[in-house]
């Protein structure tokens, strides 16, 4: 055995000896540090474990609001540009209808008539300089001329014929339906087959007659239709003629027309009821009156907007009998002398027959062209007002 002090004996494996030792002291120094904070990053560990889940829920309730979201915009996006291309669709069909209104050369039929009268005073009040009207009466045009027709429709560059002719005698068509067939299907056939076939458009007024007035409420324009008349079945005839020979065309039907000008019921009752103390009036027809000055104001917004092709109905609005409106005339006009019975239908027999109910659903003629129609006694007293009748 070795004596003495191992350091003197084995001086180097001594030192390095003593170096490790330190070296290992100092490691195990800072295990025990480490050792020592084990629990608390155990209990950090553990807290953390614990969100996890509930981290993890809210990352995928975010991540499915995050693709909800791009969904959403994703489809307003693509929204966004359908209404931008719809917009500029819009844009353009909006200028191109407005350079044809301001440069439509339009013929007027029957201008003599009560709504061509009319539409003689819209013209010259709603259009600007670069409209050209031709109004013509049958001394001007003979519209049941093919030959004629499409001359001067093309003298006159014509592109858009509004057809305010017609054969009215209700009552007198039904011995003359030839001739009122002539007038009310043949001629609106001839200006449709000339005004189509260049590529031009067509405004044709028709009836409530082309209806057998059995309804109870107000007529759309898919009723089937059923003329109990000469003057009902030839203006159905005429309708269809327009709507075949024309694609580009718009049939308006209208009813109780009256004016200031020519002859119509509001006139010829301020003449009775001066003329008589009594007078009987039919009280169980029921219709709305229309002003023809409401029906060519319609017209013009037809042609300014730009023809949307259909068969429309237009009267002014309410409903009333011809016993109420009479009653109504006179006492817009003062009238005290005379007194207005009521009739039936069968107390004033007449050849044609008249229906019993044609008031007329305006719904679609209005969300076509964004129309406001008059209530028919506001029109009317606009009408006497200009008769100089109103008191």
């Amino acid at each position: 055995m070795l004596s003495g002090d191992i350091s003197e004996v084995f001086p180097e494996t001594y030192e390095q000896y003593s170096e490790i030792h330190e070296q290992y002291s100092e490691i195990h120094g800072r295990y025990s540090e480490k050792l020592e904070k084990v629990p608390e990053i155990h209990e950090q560990n553990s807290e953390i474990h614990e969100k996890v889940p509930e981290k993890l829920e809210n990352f995928f309730e975010s991540h499915e609001l995050f693709l909800e979201i791009h969904e959403q915009n994703s489809e307003i996006h693509e929204n966004f540009f359908e209404n931008l291309e719809n917009f500029f669709e819009n844009l353009e069909n909006f200028f191109e209808t407005y350079e044809q209104t301001q440069n439509m050369n339009i013929l007027v039929t029957g201008c003599h008539g009560q709504l061509g009268t009319e539409m003689q005073q819209i013209a010259a009040t709603a259009f600007g300089n670069e409209t050209t009207w031709h109004f013509t009466d049958i001394e001007d045009l003979d519209i049941t001329d093919a030959a004629a027709i499409k001359s001067f429709i093309a003298a006159h560059h014509i592109d858009t014929v509004v057809n305010c002719a017609a054969y009215t005698a209700v009552d007198r068509a039904e011995a003359e339906e030839e001739l009122c067939n002539k007038v009310n299907a043949l001629a609106p056939a001839l200006l449709a087959e000339a005004i189509g076939a260049k590529g031009g458009s067509m405004i044709h007024i028709s009836t409530d007659y082309v209806f057998d007035g059995t309804a109870c409420r107000p007529y759309r324009e898919d009723h089937p239709t059923a003329p109990q008349s000469a003057y009902g079945r030839t203006k159905l005839l005429g309708e269809q003629n327009v709507m075949k020979a024309c694609a580009n065309s718009v049939i308006i039907r209208t009813a109780w027309l009256y004016s200031p000008y020519g002859r119509n019921f509001v006139k010829t009752m301020l003449q009775l009821g001066r003329e008589r103390t009594d007078l009987g009036v039919i009280a169980d027809q029921i219709g709305t009156p229309t002003s023809a000055k409401t029906l060519a104001e319609t017209i013009a917004s037809i042609l300014k907007h730009g023809i949307v092709p259909g068969i429309f109905h237009f009267s002014n609005e309410g409903a009333i009998s011809w016993y109420d409106f009479t009653r109504t005339i006179h006492h817009l006009a003062g009238i005290t002398s005379c007194c207005v019975r009521p009739l039936r239908t069968e107390e004033y027999p007449t050849p044609a027959h008249r229906p019993a109910y044609s008031v007329l659903d305006k719904t679609k003629i209005k969300e076509t062209y964004g129309i406001i129609i008059p209530w028919w006694q506001d029109a009317l007293s606009e009408c006497l007002k200009e008769l100089g009748e109103l008191k």
